[in-house]
């Protein structure tokens, strides 16, 4: 894979799809709130998130090649932990029916970052997998934006999407008073 920060959108015809349905995925948000504290994998040793300012929440909607059978969500036993992922696809209908026509996606979610709340410098591996960001609750007023190696995304509206590689460092934040809501989607770069 290219080492490259930002990814031209054109360059993945199923997530322009996606990005073209976003009203869809929009109007499931509000009818489904699920936010749960994320795992994360890099913890401080009382068990935080290490990269972590401020909140952070997320609501999966979708376990594609990832399965979903190994999650762990904080304070939900492995009976709700079941119970929430067969309770997804009829929490999410429309947008699941969406998601299941692209091979390519490992898992997504919804990613709620809370008001004035940031995600300091960090990166993950995945070697093998880009992640798309879809804006479906963007504050005015470009206060909120990720910034991958040295190139920086601001928000500005619903409907805007980016493609980037979370294998470099990268930070994300909030400054505004009200909440940012993204579909995040982790991808396979390549279809086998």
């Amino acid at each position: 894979m290219t080492q490259k920060p930002f990814y031209d959108l054109a360059d993945f015809p199923d997530m322009q799809a996606i990005q073209q349905h976003f009203q869809i995925i929009q109007k499931e948000l509000h009818e489904n709130k699920v936010w749960l504290n994320w795992g994360s994998d890099s913890y401080d040793p009382t068990g935080h998130c290490k990269f972590l300012s401020g909140n952070w929440t997320v609501c999966p909607i979708y376990f594609g090649n990832y399965g979903g059978g190994d999650m762990n969500v904080p304070n939900l036993s492995r009976d709700e932990m079941s119970e929430l992922l067969a309770s997804l696809p009829s929490r999410f209908p429309e947008t699941t029916a969406l998601l299941k026509l692209f091979r390519r996606i490992n898992f997504a979610a919804l990613s709620r970052l809370h008001a004035k709340s940031k995600l300091a410098p960090h990166r993950h591996n995945n070697p093998y997998s880009l992640i798309f960001h879809l804006g479906l609750i963007i504050p005015p007023g470009n206060l909120c934006g990720l910034k991958v190696a040295q190139e920086t995304h601001l928000w500005t509206k619903p409907g805007d999407a980016i493609i980037f590689n979370d294998n470099l460092e990268h930070s994300a934040w909030n400054d505004s008073d009200e909440d940012r809501i993204i579909l995040y989607i982790d991808f396979t770069e390549i279809i086998y």
